[in-house]
């Protein structure tokens, strides 16, 4: 029923409005952020790509279109952790380190109440 279905619409876009995103999330065009430099290094680069579900806290939201299109082309992966780059300078040498840390959606809880007491 409609009814049901515009409850349902209104109950999830309030919780999604709950989330700020601007804050600890990041996501990048041109690099899958959510896999590690080895999975990144060794891809073949076909335009497709699977979501390492692990560290996208979008993945349920964007996987009905992602299966629909059958790519990944029209989504963007968001993960939720720390990103941090610098330029460096040594020997002469400039060069741009960066940092990522991500969080994983399916142990978000605190080390305490993951692992018991």
């Amino acid at each position: 029923s409609n009814m049901a279905y515009s409850k349902n619409e209104k109950r999830y876009k309030k919780l999604l409005c709950t989330v700020d995103l601007t804050k600890d999330f990041f996501f990048s065009y041109s690099y899958h952020v959510m896999r590690s430099l080895q999975n990144n290094l060794c891809s073949h680069g076909t335009g497709h790509f699977l979501y390492e579900t692990m560290f996208v806290w979008n993945e349920f939201l964007t996987r009905g279109i992602r299966n629909h299109l059958k790519n990944t082309l029209w989504t963007v992966a968001l993960v939720y952790g720390f990103f941090k780059q610098v330029k460096l300078s040594i020997s002469g040498r400039d060069f741009k380190l960066a940092l990522i840390a991500r969080r994983s959606c399916h142990y978000a809880g605190t080390r305490y109440l993951k692992r018991g007491v």
